[in-house]
């Protein structure tokens, strides 16, 4: 009796494993086409690695609310983790959402500037075999892992739009060697230490034709997954500077205007208490 009991036991933790396991992954065989339009499909070629040619690469555009599109060029790529930036209160919805997949197998494709033009300009999005992929997560040391995993290695542009990030401070944890670009909205900047600025230094910055602020890291390579390297840009405001010094004249102007009313006051202060100690000591005499 005691040995069938402990069967039914272990019948059911057995279960309830496996169902929190499909919970953890998620297939998505048939998802909804998202608007290509809401992404920025730029094809980056870092002159200073190898002329010419396509490199990993992760493009991060920053926005003026707390969501962040990112937009990945790959090259026979089967995996690809996201690490959100950690957040004391986050909202109910989900953290990654807009998965939009321009790729093909790597077997059939070639990482060339060609191919990944004709994922970003070529078919008519009705048009596009979307390719199939799954979407896990977990809670790796207090940090939120999320994975979207392919049947078979592709190449192209994987995109997608982090929400509920923070506003004009972001933080990018790398999980493979790649080039960063980080590029802040058009009314925003970086780089002053007490508004915002980013770290490690970038190895390049210059303005686009939008006249947005591009910050690029050269290739990046992580140790080990106890010391990922990570990116941060904090960006503010391009009157801030202006702001903020205007406070702190006001601020300086308050100040001294205080200080001299405190001397005026004490001097007046004195004056009265010198008054009324001669006329107590004279009416003493």
């Amino acid at each position: 009796m005691r040995l069938k009991t402990v069967c039914i036991l272990a019948i059911m933790v057995f279960t309830a494993l496996i169902a929190g396991c499909i919970d953890d992954l998620v297939p998505v065989e048939d998802p909804e086409i998202t608007d290509p339009g809401i992404y920025e499909f730029e094809i980056f070629i870092n002159e200073t690695i190898d002329p010419g040619a396509v490199q990993n690469t992760t493009s991060i555009y920053l926005t003026d609310n707390d969501t962040v599109r990112v937009v990945h060029m790959v090259i026979s790529t089967s995996r690809i983790e996201i690490i959100p930036m950690e957040r004391l209160i986050r909202s109910s919805g989900d953290t990654v959402g807009d998965i939009l997949i321009l790729a093909a197998p790597s077997n059939t494709t070639e990482p060339t500037v060609e191919a990944f033009n004709r994922f970003a300009k070529g078919p008519e999005i009705n048009e596009l075999k979307i390719t199939e992929y799954t979407i896990s997560d977990e809670i790796s040391r207090g940090r939120e892992h999320i994975y979207l995993d392919f049947e078979e290695p592709v190449t192209g542009f994987v995109a997608y739009t982090l929400f509920d990030q923070g506003q004009q401070d972001f933080m990018y944890t790398l999980t493979s060697p790649e080039i960063v670009r980080v590029v802040i909205p058009e009314e925003y900047t970086t780089g002053n230490r007490l508004l915002g600025y980013p770290r490690p230094d970038p190895d390049e910055r210059f303005q686009d034709e939008n006249g947005r602020d591009v910050l690029i890291w050269h290739r990046r390579d992580h140790d080990s997954e106890d010391s990922r390297e990570f990116i941060s840009v904090g960006y503010y405001s391009r009157s801030a500077p202006s702001v903020l010094t205007y406070s702190a004249l006001i601020l300086a102007a308050g100040a001294i205007i205080v200080i001299a009313n405190y001397y005026r006051n004490r001097k007046k202060i004195k004056k009265i208490k010198e008054d009324m100690d001669y006329r107590i000591n004279g009416k003493d005499k």
